[in-house]
């Protein structure tokens, strides 16, 4: 039997493998593809391509977005986007944009609540992506604020404790337009999550199917 896994995070978002290493991880436990998916960049997107040309491993160029839904926010994923895009670079930039105010307005919640912490220590610990919650737990376990991760995010940082900030998300037809404008395929993202009744959740579907979603 022939394995995939098309939704896999790097060093480019919040990932624990850079690009290379996650193209080879799969292709040691016998993957034939996987797709780059990370938070709101393609970056690490090209250096897996050229990873999976030279360990034999196909990769699937892809992205993840977060989007606002009235139940709260969902994934979608773009499989086949081109990461040279201008366009769709730009709508990605804006997003980051957002992250690094966000990020910001974290450190001073942090602050606040007694926990001393820099962006350049958070920085540390993910020197070539983007900034993420579980790098901002990792920089507090590291200087002992919390004993884990999962306790940096019980106490601080989870959706409504003292430390968490909203992140920017787009409209579901703001996401799968710019998904589909980049050559890309609209797919969502682990949709239990949003703990929706079945007849809700196929609603939602049928909704974002309407919009150009692709599949599930």
């Amino acid at each position: 039997m022939e394995l995939i896994d098309l939704h896999v995070h790097t060093t480019a978002s919040d990932g624990t493998m850079s690009p290379e290493e996650v193209v080879r991880y799969a292709k040691d436990r016998g993957l034939k593809a996987i797709a780059i998916t990370d938070h709101d960049t393609v970056d690490g997107v090209p250096r897996a391509l050229e990873e999976g040309r030279r360990t034999g491993i196909e990769v699937v160029e892809g992205v993840e977005l977060s989007v606002d839904t009235p139940r709260g926010t969902c994934h979608l994923l773009g499989y086949f986007v081109d990461p040279s895009d201008d366009g769709f670079r730009e709508k990605l930039r804006v997003v980051q944009r957002a992250r690094a105010e966000r990020n910001l307005r974290m450190i001073e919640r942090l602050r606040e609540l007694g926990v001393e912490l820099s962006l350049e220590e958070v920085r540390a610990i993910a020197p070539h992506g983007q900034l993420c919650r579980p790098h901002f737990a990792l920089a507090m376990a590291k200087k002992g604020y919390v004993q884990s991760v999962d306790e940096a995010f019980e106490r601080y940082l989870k959706k409504g404790g003292p430390a968490y900030v909203e992140k920017f998300k787009f409209t579901p037809e703001e996401a799968i337009e710019s998904i589909r404008r980049a050559g890309g395929l609209p797919v969502l993202a682990h949709p239990f999550t949003l703990e929706l009744e079945q007849q809700e959740l196929e609603a939602f579907v049928r909704r974002l199917r309407e919009q150009g979603l692709e599949g599930i």
